[in-house]
């Protein structure tokens, strides 16, 4: 499975689609939920919640194309990120949190970017690197006029960058601004 860990609580994606709770004192489970239909490849805390305790958000992203936000103090999903072009291509597939934890970002099979806003749900926008422009970002990758799939967004501490890469390692960058 995938791992984060937030005090004593351990959580963990798995090829079920359930992400589960651990007590890392005891090692026992204390709650599950089954945030997606498919494989999760990617959990991470909101990087709000590891500064401050009155957030309890985790996102997990997994085969089924959608990005789950979790409640990990009640243990249920509070929302689901989906939108028909986005789809995640491969296993180990990684999305990120903005710094301030109002964004995620989520690399897609097509190529782009997809960036939702975690207060109301709503896809922001999407960046392709061959020009083309959902949203008010410009610039993944292209090879020979077909997209290339990405594995792996994320999002500089400064919070105005984004950085993508393909299965390949190769590396693009995207600036915003604040």
């Amino acid at each position: 499975g995938i791992n984060a860990e937030y005090g004593s609580v351990i959580c963990s994606g798995h090829y079920d689609g359930v992400v589960r709770f651990w007590d890392s004192k005891t090692g026992e489970s204390i709650g599950e939920v089954t945030a997606h239909s498919r494989q999760v490849t990617c959990i991470k805390l909101c990087p709000v919640a590891v500064a401050d305790a009155q957030t309890s958000e985790l996102m997990s992203v997994a085969r089924d194309n959608v990005v789950s936000l979790i409640d990990f103090r009640n243990y249920h999903v509070t929302r689901r990120l989906k939108e028909d072009k986005h789809t995640i291509a491969f296993n180990w597939s990684k999305a990120d949190w903005s710094p301030d934890g109002k964004y995620v970002c989520s690399p897609s099979g097509d190529g782009g970017i997809f960036v939702w806003s975690t207060l109301s749900g709503k896809l922001e926008k999407v960046l392709y690197n061959n020009g083309s422009i959902s949203g008010s970002f410009a610039s993944s990758l292209v090879d020979g006029g077909k997209s290339v799939p990405l594995s792996c967004v994320a999002w500089n501490p400064n919070g105005v960058q984004i950085a993508a890469s393909d299965k390949s390692g190769c590396l693009t960058f995207w600036e915003g601004s604040k």
